[in-house]
C-alpha cells in the first residue's frame, strides 16, 4: 500500500505538471499577444519561463522544507536533463537548420553558470549573491524585451476565441495546478527514493529533475517535430537561464541556502559541461551529423544517470 500510494502521488503529480504546464504556456502566449508583446520575446522568455515553473516551484518548496540537496539538485539535474536528454532527442528528431538566434542566449547561459559557480564556491548563497542573481534575471528579461522586434508577428498568434478574462483565469488555475502537481511529485518522489535507499541528491537529480523537466520535453519535442528544432534548443537554453537565476536567486533570498559539496564537485560540473557542449553545435554545425550529435548528447545523459545510481 505504501509503494502504491507514493507511485500514485508521483505519477499524478507529473501528470498535473504536464497538463498545467502546457496550459500555462498557452495562456501566457495568448495574453502576451493580446497585450502586444513581440513574438520574439514570447519565444525567448514567456515559453521558457512557463516551462521552468515546475522546476522553480518544486525547488522553492523543497528549500522551504530544509531539503536543500533536493532544491539545488533539482536545478542542476533539470538543466542537465534539458540540454542532454531533451536537446539530444530534439536533434535526433529534427536536425538543426540555423543557430544564429541561439548564440546570444547560450552566451548568457554560460555567464550565468560561471557566476553560479563563484557563488557556490563557499557552499552557501548569501542574500547579496541572491540579489545579484535576481537582478541578472531582470536584466536578461529586460534586454530580451529591448532587443526584440517592435511589432507583433501576426502569423504566430494563438488561435483562440476565448476572451482575455477567461485566458487570465486559465493562467491562474494552471499556475495553481503546477504548484499542486509539484507538491504531489515531491512528496511521492522523496518517499519512493528513501524507500529505495537513495540519497536526497540522487532523488533530485533523477526522479524530480526528469519529472519537472517534462514540460520542456513536451514543448521542445513538439517544436522539433514541426521542423523547428532551433526553437526547441532556444527554449531549453532560455529555460536553463531562468532556472539558474530564478531558483537560486529566490531561494537564497527566502532562506539560508546551503550547498552540498558533492553537488558542486560532480553534478554542477556535469551541468556546466552540458552547457558548454551546446557550443559544439556552433563549431560542428557542418562538420558532424546533427543526428549523431543528438545521439551523443542523449547517450551522455543516460551514462550520467547510470553512474550516479
Amino acid at each position: 500500500m505504501f509503494l502504491f500510494l507514493n507511485v500514485a502521488l508521483l505519477l499524478s503529480g507529473f501528470t498535473l505538471i504536464i497538463y498545467s504546464g502546457n496550459r500555462l504556456v498557452t495562456s501566457s502566449i495568448t495574453l502576451a499577444l493580446r497585450w502586444g508583446i513581440p513574438a520574439s520575446l514570447i519565444a525567448a522568455t514567456i515559453i521558457a519561463g512557463g516551462t521552468s515553473a515546475p522546476e522553480i516551484i518544486t525547488s522553492l518548496l523543497a528549500g522551504a522544507k530544509g531539503q536543500f540537496d533536493i532544491s539545488i539538485g533539482n536545478l542542476l539535474g533539470s538543466n542537465t536533463f534539458n540540454l542532454l536528454a531533451v536537446g539530444g532527442l530534439s536533434l535526433i528528431l529534427q536536425p538543426l537548420g540555423g543557430l544564429a538566434g541561439v548564440f546570444m542566449p547560450w552566451s548568457v547561459l554560460m555567464a550565468a553558470t560561471g557566476l553560479l559557480y563563484i557563488f557556490f564556491f563557499d557552499l552557501r548563497v548569501t542574500e547579496l549573491e541572491a540579489a545579484i542573481l535576481l537582478v541578472s534575471l531582470v536584466l536578461f528579461l529586460g534586454f530580451s524585451l529591448y532587443g526584440s522586434k517592435k511589432e507583433v508577428d501576426l502569423s504566430t498568434k494563438v488561435e483562440s476565441n476565448s476572451g482575455a478574462p477567461w485566458t487570465l483565469l486559465t493562467f491562474i488555475l494552471s499556475l495553481c495546478g503546477v504548484l499542486i502537481g509539484a507538491e504531489l511529485a515531491l512528496a511521492g518522489g522523496v518517499a519512493l527514493g528513501q524507500a529505495m535507499g537513495l540519497s536526497s541528491r540522487v532523488i533530485a537529480i533523477t526522479l524530480i529533475a526528469a519529472g519537472t523537466g517534462l514540460p520542456e520535453l513536451t514543448t521542445s519535442m513538439v517544436a522539433a517535430y514541426k521542423g523547428h528544432s532551433d526553437i526547441a534548443i532556444a527554449n531549453l537554453v532560455g529555460s536553463n537561464i531562468i532556472n539558474t537565476l530564478a531558483i537560486t536567486g529566490f531561494a537564497g533570498s527566502l532562506y539560508s541556502l546551503e550547498i552540498s559539496s558533492l553537488l558542486i564537485d560532480i553534478d554542477f560540473l556535469v551541468m556546466a559541461a552540458a552547457s558548454t557542449t551546446l557550443g559544439l553545435l556552433f563549431l560542428l554545425n557542418s562538420m558532424l551529423g546533427r543526428r549523431l550529435l543528438g545521439a551523443l548528447l542523449f547517450a551522455s545523459y543516460c551514462t550520467y544517470i547510470v553512474l550516479i545510481l
